[in-house]
């Protein structure tokens, strides 16, 4: 036998026997049924609350169940996805561009909790936690699918790392748990990722100005041609941020958008764009556009009236001379 609960209150089949628990606002029905029957599982925890708002209540104690934790839902922010069906692991182009803590990792779901300006601290691990604890549940996913990352811009102190349990290296950078449950996360701190190319994307967001200048150059010097062009805008209009963060030695407040720094990055073409390119290349560049064609192609007609023109001078001159 086991206990069956419904909020309608008629009964159905052949159920032993049956009681109505009434309460503000709700009715449930409890019936005996045999272990072979289908029957709605049991909200214990509206009992629960019924029971003590029944008593507490009259204390001018509020109790309230199915309570919204925020206005806003809780968001992950970041969520990287392997498609298992085509790749049981990460490919190797894929492995290119992913970072250490990330690329070995053979869950398929990796939740990146981004701190940019916020510090490393329990809250922010105890969020990490739950992030990957109700993504998994609401998936469906076993516990090796999922692997959850606090990426850090700052560098936590070694005692906050020892407080939070992040006292395992396995990369430089790389920190994993080791506290029970926690164990399932590691942190990610940028600025001591390794100078390797497929580093460089994370390394972009490092707070330590040395760090993130290697990064910068690397991907200068090595990145932008395995990238969108608009990524190259990003990253250039996030230099500009940057720069323009160090000379006033204060924090930008305003919201920047990814359409405010492709713009800033088109209408300094050449300030932040030319540094990605050799000249050579540059000029490669440059000739193939439309507009330069056209001019190449002006300029090759205005030569040609201008042979044209002397030919004939000449000519007329040679003549009048025999």
């Amino acid at each position: 036998m086991r206990l069956a609960l419904a909020m309608n209150p008629v009964l159905r089949g052949g159920e032993a026997c049956a009681w109505l628990v009434k309460g503000s606002g709700a009715c449930y029905t409890i019936a005996m049924a045999d272990d072979d029957e289908q029957s709605p599982l049991i909200d214990w925890h509206h009992l629960f609350g019924e029971v003590l708002e029944q008593v507490l209540g009259p204390l001018d104690i509020v109790v309230q169940t199915d309570v919204d934790v925020s206005n806003k839902p809780p968001e992950i922010d970041v969520l990287l996805m392997r498609n298992k069906a085509i790749a049981p692991t990460w490919t190797p182009a894929q492995r290119a561009l992913l970072p250490d803590g990330i690329r070995e990792r053979r869950a398929n779901h990796i939740i990146i909790e981004f701190k940019y300006t916020e510090s490393v601290n329990q809250d922010a691990v105890q969020s990490l936690l739950g992030y990957e604890v109700f993504y998994r549940r609401s998936r469906s996913l076993k516990t090796e699918e999922v692997h959850a990352v606090l990426a850090s811009g700052h560098t936590p102190r070694q005692t906050t790392r020892e407080i939070l349990g992040y006292t395992q290296p396995e990369a430089p950078g790389i920190y994993r748990n080791t506290i029970g449950l926690l164990a399932r996360t590691s942190l990610m701190v940028l600025s001591e990722l390794e100078d390797t190319p497929h580093n460089v994307l994370f390394k972009l967001f490092a707070q330590r100005r040395r760090a993130r200048a290697v990064a910068l150059a690397r991907f200068e010097r090595e990145m932008w041609k395995k990238v969108p062009s608009e990524t190259c805008w990003l990253v250039h209009g996030l230099k500009k941020l940057w720069s323009e963060k160090t000379e006033k030695g204060e924090s930008t407040m305003h919201v920047i958008t990814k359409e405010d720094l492709i713009r800033q990055g088109k209408e300094m073409y050449q300030q932040l764009f030319r540094p990605l390119i050799a000249d050579g290349v540059f000029d490669d560049i440059l000739e193939s556009t439309p507009y330069m064609q056209r001019r190449w192609e002006e300029a090759r007609r205005e030569g040609l009236e201008q042979g044209r023109q002397q030919g004939l001078e000449q000519g007329r001159t040679a003549g009048v001379g025999a």
